[in-house]
């Protein structure tokens, strides 16, 4: 039988306890608006919040999964992200999946999957909640270290994959920086070099400008009558005394 949403059963067991959805949204850390969203099924919250979820309602983290409302007063602890991410990668592998069938079957992307596997980014509560549902599991067997799943040659070779995989980001990081770097010197120097070349052209025109306004201030004197005449009269040789 398909078990109840976990965000209603949250909120029916809110109700049963005489919580308010501001008092339980206020103790996980979410403003009463998204916590609304998540007891509609709306919104999904971190995983990280599981326990303290838990906590507030009386329930073991097994319990608030498997929807059993057993009273507890047992204090669940706070979640590793590093034990989770290898857990889940290890369960995949042990189950003989790729990563594409798991994503089918709890129906989130290749790439969200890619991301918890590697410790990039921490599952959401729905995600584990579907997971845990599909393979009829507890929830402590991939959320809090599992020897049989930690202390084995696979789970080595997970987390030496995982630290390959983040000591390469790393170098990746650094040499986009450098590469950053040098585009925004060459950029500077481009930079640099059109001012100066807007500088002369600048200087050009000014030289020209005040060549024009020197020329155009200067006096214009036009030829006279008598100049022209004279010009323009002849003399022979016979008129001119000797």
């Amino acid at each position: 039988m398909k078990k109840e949403p976990i965000g209603k059963f949250v909120e029916r067991r809110r109700k049963l306890l005489r919580l308010t959805q501001t008092e339980l949204a206020s103790y996980v850390g979410y403003s009463p608006q998204a916590f609304s969203k998540f007891e509609a099924g709306r919104l999904s919250i971190s995983l990280l919040v599981a326990p303290s979820l838990a906590n507030a309602l009386n329930l073991t983290l097994d319990d608030l999964f498997a929807r059993r409302e057993n009273d507890s007063q047992i204090v669940n602890k706070p979640l590793d992200p590093e034990i989770i991410s290898v857990q889940l990668q290890f369960f995949r592998n042990a189950r003989g999946l790729t990563q594409n069938e798991l994503a089918v079957k709890t129906g989130a992307s290749v790439r969200s999957l890619r991301s918890y596997e590697l410790g990039d980014a921490v599952p959401t509560l729905t995600f584990i909640d579907r997971l845990l549902e599909e393979f009829n599991l507890e929830s402590s067997y991939i959320l809090y270290k599992n020897p049989m799943m930690m202390d084995t040659n696979l789970a080595a070779s997970i987390r030496s994959g995982q630290i390959r995989t983040k000591k390469k980001k790393q170098l990746y990081a650094s040499l986009l920086g450098i590469f950053s770097c040098f585009v925004a010197a060459v950029g500077v120097g481009v930079a640099q070099i059109s001012r100066a070349g807007a500088l002369r052209l600048g200087l050009n025109e000014q030289v020209d400008e005040a060549s024009q306004l020197y020329e155009a201030q200067l006096p214009v004197v036009e030829p006279s009558e008598d100049d022209t005449s004279a010009s323009n009269e002849t003399y022979l040789l016979s008129d001119i005394d000797l």
